[in-house]
Parts: C-alpha cells; structure tokens; sequence
C-alpha cells in the first residue's frame, strides 16, 4: 500500500514570514513638502539678521572717543579733569568736537561759555584766556527786538553797543553817535521780558560808560563784519 504524504501546507492554515507581517502593519513613511513662503521667510530673517548685525558692526566701528562735560561748566571757570567724561559715539564730521586723547591739553583751561552737563565738548567752547580777559571787562546788555538785529548774535561776534536816545529821548548828537566795540560773550533770552540778554566784553576803560548806557536802555547793538 502506497502513502501519499499532503502536499506541504496542504489543509493548514497558511503562516505569514516575518517580512510580510512587516509589510502589512507599518505604513510607508510620510514625505513632508515646505511651502515655498516659508523657505523664503525664512531666507529673509537669516539675512535681516546678518544686515543688523553688520550695521551694528559698522556703528561700534565707526565710534569716536571725544570728551564731555561730566558737570556743568560755567563760562570762566578753570576746567578740571574731573570735570571732563571720555564718551564714544558716532558723530558727522561737521559736528565740532574735542577727541579725547586732547584731555591733557583741555584740562587748566577755561570755559568759554556755559556747557550743560552731559553736552559735548567744542573747541569754541574752550579758551585759554581767563575771562574776562585781562585788560577787559564784561558787561550785559537787555535788548528788545528794536535794539539787536535780526540775524542771531553768538559769542564771538564783534559788535559795537552805539548809544541811542533811549526811552525818554534826549540825546546830545544823533548824527555822530557814541559806540564802543565790544565781543560777544553770552547770549540768552529771559523769558519774563521776552529781552534778548547779551553779555558783551569791552575794555575796562569802557566797561562803567556802557553800564551806565545799558542801565537806561540807552544802548543797541550793531553786528559788524567779522572780515574787518
């Protein structure tokens, strides 16, 4: 009698491999796609960034040290080292400045004119005369509109203070007027009167005639050129 053996898997269930039990339970993986605004929004933050930065950059670089009133410097006053700051910024060239390796030669002189503190130093700020000078004297004048001229008057301007009839009228000659020449030392405005307030430097000879003429408002100011 002859056997015959079943067929392999004949009447049995068939068994999965391994390699496809994988195939069948994990799903193929997802490709992700990048809008395109995204790639360039991104594109453009990198290079915004690498713009500031070299901006900043180039502002540190670019930097001067000069020197700045630490405290509020008063015109005549002997200026101190420790009246003097080093600060670094970044300034147009037309602005006047003093850089700060001039600190030994700016300490012991004088201040030309009042120079908040905190505000940078000029070279027309700073004098190496006392003032008044020798020899000089230093007179203020308050001026309506009437008696200064329109053009704005700053320390150093030459001038003559020409003697007027002021506000009674008499007056000796109105065709050869009395002037003395005089520099601009101080101009401010006094809020209260609306004057103009103008210190002006003269001779010391000088110096009593024009307080008289400035205390009755008997003085103007004429603005000559500085050319003569």
């Amino acid at each position: 009698m002859t056997t015959i053996a079943p067929a392999p898997g004949a009447g049995s269930p068939a068994r999965a491999t391994s390699k496809d039990a994988g195939t069948a339970d994990v799903a193929p993986p997802v490709r992700l796609r990048r809008h395109p605004a995204w790639v360039w929004g991104g594109v453009a933050t990198v290079f915004a960034g690498a713009v500031a930065g070299a901006s900043l950059w180039s502002a540190s670089s670019d930097a001067n040290e000069i020197l700045a009133a630490r405290e509020p410097l008063t015109r005549g006053q002997i200026i101190e080292q420790d009246d003097l700051a080093t600060v670094r910024v970044g300034l147009d060239p037309a602005v006047s400045s003093i850089p700060a390796s001039e600190l030994d030669a700016i300490v012991g002189q004088y201040a030309a004119m009042d120079v908040p503190a905190g505000g940078l130093l000029a070279a027309e700020q700073v004098t190496d005369q006392a003032l008044p000078a020798q020899g000089q004297s230093v007179v203020g004048l308050s001026l309506t509109g009437a008696m200064v001229p329109t053009q704005h008057l700053q320390p150093g301007d030459k001038v003559r203070v020409v003697a007027t009839a002021g506000p009674n009228g008499e007056i000796a000659d109105t065709t050869t007027p009395e002037s003395i020449p005089a520099t601009v030392v101080g101009v401010s405005v006094d809020e209260v009167t609306g004057n103009l307030q103008v210190e002006v430097q003269v001779s010391r000879e000088s110096g009593p005639r024009l307080a008289l003429l400035a205390t009755a408002g008997k003085a103007a100011v004429v603005l000559d050129s500085a050319e003569d």
